[in-house]
C-alpha cells in the first residue's frame, strides 16, 4: 500500500520521467515531443529505430469487491490506443517506482488493472524484455 498520497497534478509528470530514467540506459536516444500527441516519449534504439511510448501512472491504488488493483486507463474516448497512435506502454506505478511495459497490442480495452498481489521484483525487467527485447539488443 502506498505510504503517502502524490498531488494529481504531478502524477502524470513524474511518470513520463521514472519512465525515461528506466528506460534511458537501454536506448540511444529519448525524446519528449513539443507538441501534443498520442504519445508521451519517443525512444531510438542503438540501429535507429523509433518507438513511441504512451506513459499511463497510477498514484494510488484502487480497491474494488475483487481486491485491491492498480488502474491505467489505457485508451482515449473508450477504445484502446492503436498501432497508429504508438508502438509501446509503459505504465508506471509511481509510489513503488516501478514500470511495467505493455506492447500496444497487449492493450484489450480503455482500462488495465494489475493486482497489487500480483506484482514481483522483478516485473520490471521482464516486461523490458519481453516487449523491447529485439530493439535493446539490436
Amino acid at each position: 500500500e502506498c505510504s503517502h498520497i502524490i498531488p494529481s497534478h504531478i502524477v502524470g509528470q513524474a511518470g513520463e520521467y521514472l519512465a525515461a530514467a528506466v528506460l534511458q540506459p537501454h536506448f540511444r536516444g529519448i525524446a519528449f515531443p513539443g507538441l501534443p500527441s498520442p504519445y508521451d516519449l519517443v525512444v531510438e534504439s542503438n540501429a535507429g529505430t523509433f518507438l513511441r511510448c504512451q506513459v499511463k501512472t497510477c498514484g494510488t491504488p484502487s480497491k474494488q469487491r475483487a481486491g485491491t488493483y492498480w488502474r491505467f486507463n489505457t485508451g482515449t474516448r473508450l477504445k484502446p490506443y492503436l498501432k497508429s497512435d504508438v508502438d509501446f506502454l509503459a505504465l508506471v506505478i509511481l509510489p513503488l517506482r516501478i514500470c511495467i511495459f505493455l506492447d500496444v497490442s497487449d492493450i484489450t480495452g480503455p482500462t488495465y488493472r494489475i493486482p497489487t498481489n500480483k506484482l514481483d521484483l522483478d516485473i520490471e525487467n521482464k516486461s523490458l524484455n519481453k516487449v523491447l527485447g529485439n530493439y535493446i539488443n539490436e
